[in-house]
């Protein structure tokens, strides 16, 4: 792979913001690079892979000589970012350098270098020698990916040649080696997943994690299984805990492909899924074994029934993973992470099942069906090796953006942890003692009992906090922002409500439109601070002065504001208009130093009378036209708009 180097800008490089950040830089020639020549007398290319942090695909910039790369790995993978320089021969192509800086400005063409020509062999050696600082590999942590999964791959493939060719090996050689193998490939297999937890989104990890448990649980069942194929002798214990271990992997897998864990972390809902998995697994134990964990020698159990219990179990666990991978879109990162688990659990389920056939049929004589029991494990580091998160896969930040299919079946899982428990345990009724089967059925009823309770506690408080953030957006949407009165939206829905209640009534209807008189004059020699102010205090005069609760003031716009009285007759409105000019005129607001002026209002006044016949619309050009000539006649006045003035209005439009 040859030796990597930092790279430290020579001076007068432009670098951007930040002209002290290090670049990665990678050499494939053999020899100390820079001074080594590259073989057959080519010379090394230069290429510049720049990245953004979303993972896009990275743009290229030959530096010098011919070079031929692939960058898939780099622009998937989710830690390329910045950009990664790398030598590159033609013969040997390295790519998916994983980078040690960030570097997003355009690369700097100060150093003598063009990237549209070839430099020559001294311009490049002279580049290198006062750029290049040699530094171990392992520090950087610079190996090629490709190459590391490369490797992974072989050593699967080297074991399952192994594996093949101790067939035919004499005496208990076929079966120690197979052993072996057996458990090689899932410590390889759990190597390979923690090596890929950084390409796996946050709220997936603890399932990858939970995997990997349940893959050591297995390979730890056959470690205890390889001791009597080693002693040549029967361990009841041995046989029991190896049994238990390949029986109870179960649980963590189970939690794999079935726990939702969002960004807020652990939840209530994680400790009882783990305890109904838990539950589950001692009953299907039990119910396999015919005891709960009593270490009696495991050819005793019927093997029809063990094989029955590791098939439905095998099965069951492949389409639980199948559905949870089909609740998520198609493009998303989430359904690529179940799609795995389900794939490797359904090609596990069925050579399996093949395996145990020709275990029951004693039609193994060959060894060559032991090779089945490889296939799986080689098809999951195969995966966990080779499968890489695309560029358009979509990725879901939250599960709270799950379809209804997800959420159903989130949901679905735990009433049918529960139906398969009490099943179990009413099955042990007449095989074991009563109070266990009933221990187990109470248990399983009070887990699923508090589940859902908690669900509903969560759900009716969920409800109330909507309703009054409901209420509360409601209230700031049809609330003036500034005076805290009814804005023009809820000024129009009320009018409406209000007409129609005349209507049906036969109530007049009054409308009353202020204006405050000089307040341009106020906000430009006080400023709209005070006239800001000024709003403020007339809205709470105009609140204070209406007597009932019914009715409305509110802000129409600017300075203008609108008052609807219901039930209310014109001289009533006009009572209503003196005492709010009268508060306005207390409130003593001054807006002229040299000849002290008081802040007026002059308010139009238009009584609806003919609530079957005049429109809202109507109504209000009535009291603007009033308003209008309080403002011709003086200001600081009320002015009625005359009843033939409103059924005039009524008849034009």
């Amino acid at each position: 792979m040859g030796k990597f180097f930092r790279f430290r800008p020579p001076s007068g490089y432009n670098l951007g913001d930040s002209p002290s950040r290090p670049f990665a830089f990678g050499c494939c020639a053999q020899g100390d690079m820079p001074s080594a020549p590259a073989p057959s007398g080519r010379e090394p290319a230069f290429v510049l892979f720049s990245a953004e942090e979303t993972g896009g695909a990275p743009s290229k910039l030959c530096l010098g000589g011919r070079w031929r790369t692939r960058c898939r790995d780099l622009s998937a993978h989710s830690a390329a970012r910045g950009f990664c320089v790398s030598t590159l021969l033609p013969p040997q192509p390295v790519f998916g350098f994983r980078t040690v800086a960030r570097w997003n400005g355009p690369h700097p063409t100060k150093a003598g270098l063009s990237p549209f020509r070839h430099p020559s062999k001294l311009e490049m050696s002279a580049f290198l020698r006062s750029s290049l600082e040699p530094v171990p590999v392992r520090s950087l942590y610079l190996n090629s990916r490709w190459t590391v999964w490369t490797r992974m791959i072989a050593a699967s493939a080297g074991l399952l040649a192994l594996h093949v060719l101790s067939v035919r090996l004499p005496g208990y050689a076929p079966v120690l080696v197979g052993d072996a193998i057996l458990v090689a490939m899932p410590v390889l297999a759990i190597f390979l997943l923690c090596g890929r937890l950084g390409d796996i989104r946050p709220h997936l990890r603890f399932n990858a994690w939970c995997f990997s448990v349940g893959l050591g649980l297995w390979a730890l069942g056959m470690v205890l299984f390889s001791i009597s194929d080693i002693t040549g002798r029967a361990e009841p214990l041995s046989d029991t805990l190896a049994v238990l271990c390949n029986f109870l992997y179960i649980v963590p897998v189970l939690l794999a492909v079935t726990l939702t864990i969002d960004e807020a972390g652990f939840s209530i809902f994680t400790v009882l899924d783990i305890l109904q998995a838990a539950l589950l697994a001692f009953l299907a134990y039990t119910h396999a074994f015919d005891a709960s964990f009593s270490f009696h020698s495991i050819q005793n159990i019927p093997v029809q029934r063990l094989v029955h219990c590791y098939d439905f179990e095998n099965f069951g666990l492949a389409l639980i993973a199948t559905l949870r991978a089909a609740a998520f879109p198609r493009t998303s990162r989430e359904r690529r992470f179940f799609l795995l688990f389900s794939t490797w659990l359904w090609f596990y389920a069925v050579c399996a099942a093949i395996y145990n056939y020709f275990e029951l049929r004693s039609l193994a004589s060959s060894g060559v069906h032991d090779l089945l029991a490889d296939l799986p494990w080689l098809v999951l580091c195969g995966m966990l090796a080779t499968v890489q998160p695309r560029e358009d896969d979509q990725v879901i930040d939250s599960p709270s953006f799950r379809g209804r299919t997800a959420i159903f079946l989130e949901n679905s899982i735990a009433i049918l942890f529960c139906l398969v428990m009490l099943g179990l345990g009413a099955s042990l009724m007449a095989r074991h003692l009563p109070w266990l089967s009933l221990a187990a059925m109470a248990l399983a009823l009070l887990l699923y009992g508090l589940r859902a309770t908690i669900q509903q506690v969560r759900y009716a408080s969920a409800q109330q906090e909507l309703a009054a953030a409901r209420d509360h957006l409601e209230t700031l949407s049809l609330e003036d922002s500034l005076t805290r009165v009814a804005n023009r939206r809820r000024f129009d829905q009320v009018l409406e409500e209000s007409f129609a209640h005349s209507r049906r009534t036969g109530s007049p209807l009054s409308l009353l439109m202020l204006d405050i008189d000089h307040f341009k004059l106020l906000n430009d020699s006080y400023g709209h601070r005070v006239g800001d102010a000024c709003l403020v205090r007339i809205a709470a005069a105009l609140e204070a002065a209406l007597n009932r609760a019914g009715d409305l003031p509110a802000r129409y716009g600017g300075e203008e504001f609108a008052i609807i009285l219901p039930d209310t007759s014109g001289l009533g409105a006009q009572r209503v208009a003196a005492r709010i000019r009268s508060a306005v005129r207390a409130l003593d607001i001054r807006y002229e130093e040299e000849q002290p002026r008081c802040v007026t209002v002059s308010i139009g006044i238009a009584t609806c009378t003919l609530p079957g016949v005049i429109r809202p619309a109507h109504l209000i050009e009535a009291a603007d036209q009033a308003l209008y000539q309080a403002k011709q006649n003086g200001r600081d006045r009320v002015e009625v708009a005359p009843l033939p003035c409103v059924e005039a209005t009524s008849l034009r439009a």
